[in-house]
């Protein structure tokens, strides 16, 4: 330490410990219990706390000790900063700094005789705490309140509880508000106009789209159930030539899919864009009309010729379809 022009005198007055204590970290032979524990490392010369001997500075007295180890002044020596600096050091407008002083937010160390507002090390890390607070979306009212606190810890713990449940709300709220307008937008791309006259046909859609992304995904599973069942016994059916195998497979297989067939059709109704009107097709011409995803070609009520239909799945079938 001496060959750097480091005493333990000049360590002592940076971290408030005794001169003894300082020898002791220096030397690295045990930690001193200072809160928390610390050691100086003369080979790397770094002082690290707690049994994983981690390096720290948040610590008032490990602070003022590389403070020194770096070559800078004690902290009752240390330099005060202007407004200007300290506004550079925590990357804010000084325009911020003054209206966090006017709030009572961020107090002075001194004020010089021109009326220059003067801020310590102390000060800055008091900026750098209320601006990482105002991240998370807290007043300066709030903010205040901790700070000024004598239990600001637990009342931190709390505030921040009500402000992640507020967060989350308003979370809800836009996803609510991104459905809606997903809705509208399906609705003009299906159909080309709007068709739904009121919030009530608005909630009945996403509860619509909701269910029938289920109902598919049932479809999906059951359609490769089904071919696992079918394919499967015919290739096993070839192999050994046992034939009723694949007759077995073949009924289980539709045993499978009829009623899930039967199911789709009884959710779903079909809208014709020349009436603007929706209707239920017969089974069978609807189960042999040729269909897109989203479309279906079918004679509307009181049309001549078949035409390209929107399809719409109902959540809940027709009482009289069940």
């Amino acid at each position: 330490m001496e060959p750097h022009g480091i005493t333990a005198y000049r360590l002592a007055k940076a971290t408030g410990l005794s001169e003894t204590a300082i020898g002791q970290i220096v030397k690295g032979k045990r930690a001193i219990a200072v809160r928390p524990a610390c050691r100086f490392h003369p080979r790397n010369q770094q002082v690290t706390h707690g049994p994983t001997r981690r390096p720290f500075a948040r610590d008032a007295a490990s602070y003022g000790v590389l403070r020194v180890l770096k070559g800078g002044k004690p902290l009752s020596e240390s330099t005060t900063y202007t407004t200007g600096q300290v506004a550079q050091r925590c990357a804010v407008s000084v325009r911020t700094v003054q209206y966090y002083d006017r709030k009572g937010l961020l107090s002075p160390t001194s004020v010089t005789s021109t009326g220059r507002r003067l801020y310590d090390e102390t000060a800055v890390r008091t900026l750098e705490y209320i601006l990482m607070l105002k991240e998370t979306g807290l007043s300066l009212a709030a903010i205040h309140t901790v700070l000024e606190s004598p239990y600001s810890m637990n009342m931190l713990q709390d505030i921040l509880g009500r402000q992640r449940d507020e967060l989350a709300g308003d979370i809800e709220e836009a996803s609510r508000k991104i459905a809606a307008i997903d809705a509208l937008n399906a609705d003009l791309a299906l159909h080309g106009t709007l068709t739904m006259a009121d919030r009530t046909d608005m909630a009945d859609y996403m509860a619509n789209t909701s269910s029938s992304r289920r109902f598919f995904m049932r479809m999906l599973l059951v359609g490769i159930l089904a071919d696992v069942a079918w394919i499967g016994t015919l290739v096993w059916a070839i192999r050994t030539h046992m034939w009723f195998i694949f007759v077995i497979g073949v009924v289980v297989a539709l045993a499978m899919v009829v009623p899930m067939t039967l199911s789709y059709y009884r959710h779903v109704v079909y809208w014709d864009p020349a009436s603007g009107t929706e209707f239920k097709p017969r089974f069978w011409p609807w189960f042999f009309a040729s269909h897109t995803l989203h479309t279906r070609k079918l004679k509307a009520p009181g049309s001549s010729e078949k035409t390209w239909c929107v399809e719409h799945f109902r959540a809940t079938p027709h009482a009289g379809e069940r």
